[in-house]
């Protein structure tokens, strides 16, 4: 989330190269983590990279929801 938040903050200044290269290494330690993609997202389509901000949205999307499922799962079993 540290490099994630990096990027944000790159984002933020108008430096869209850099943050996409911080929203990868946050990728690369855990391609699951939806937020990084969703980021990633932000600063494709910024860059008018409109396929692959598509991509990494539905992947943000898609890994979000199975989180949630897991969680809720999780949580049924608690009770």
């Amino acid at each position: 989330r540290a490099l994630t938040n990096i990027g944000n903050l790159l984002l933020e200044t108008g430096e869209d190269e850099a943050a996409e290269g911080y929203y990868r290494r946050a990728l690369d330690l855990n391609p699951d983590y939806p937020g990084a993609h969703h980021n990633l997202a932000v600063v494709q389509r910024r860059q008018r990279k409109l396929g692959a901000s598509v991509r990494s949205l539905k992947t943000s999307q898609r890994l979000a929801v199975r989180q949630a499922s897991a969680q809720g799962r999780e949580d049924a079993k608690e009770r």
